[in-house]
């Protein structure tokens, strides 16, 4: 329950992503508004996939419902934090695969509303896994795509475009 609830987090922290990053609001320095009333959001009303349910997705101050897309992601990273747990536990492994699957959500919400992949996702997540491919390959994890690669892979991929 616990794996559940923190993927439901990350996934709550990933609409706050794909809500603040294309429109320049900080991620961190900011608490979450509303966007009709601008209503600071108690922690309280703040609770990933229960804050939804109860509330009903809309604001508890002036009812504009966000959409009920917020909890199908919530639920879909808790599902996803779930299913990597059980295959590969509290490892290196699992939490590489996490977080590019989370990097890829955040991605592909922005670009549902805005058609944009900001560069600093993009960039940031081509740098981290080159990274991480260089030092798995270092350990010689077996199953694990070399930097050699994964850098082929990756000009590929952009030379594609």
């Amino acid at each position: 329950m616990c794996v559940f609830a923190l993927g439901a987090s990350i996934g709550s922290f990933l609409n706050a992503t794909a809500y603040r990053l294309p429109r320049n609001l900080s991620l961190i320095h900011s608490r979450s508004r509303c966007s009709r009333c601008s209503t600071v959001i108690p922690w309280y009303y703040n609770i990933p996939v229960l804050s939804v349910i109860l509330l009903r997705g809309r604001c508890r101050f002036c009812l504009v419902a966000y959409g009920w897309y917020h909890l199908l992601i919530e639920l879909l990273l808790g599902y996803v934090a779930l299913t990597v747990f059980r295959r590969f536990g509290v490892s290196s492994s699992g939490l590489v695969f996490f977080a590019m699957f989370s990097l890829c959500v955040a991605i592909s919400l922005i670009d549902l509303e805005f058609k944009i992949i900001p560069d600093s996702l993009s960039l940031g997540g081509l740098i981290a896994a080159l990274s991480i491919a260089g030092l798995f390959s270092l350990s010689q994890v077996p199953w694990w795509v070399g930097f050699q690669q994964a850098l082929m892979g990756a000009m590929l991929g952009a030379g594609s475009l």
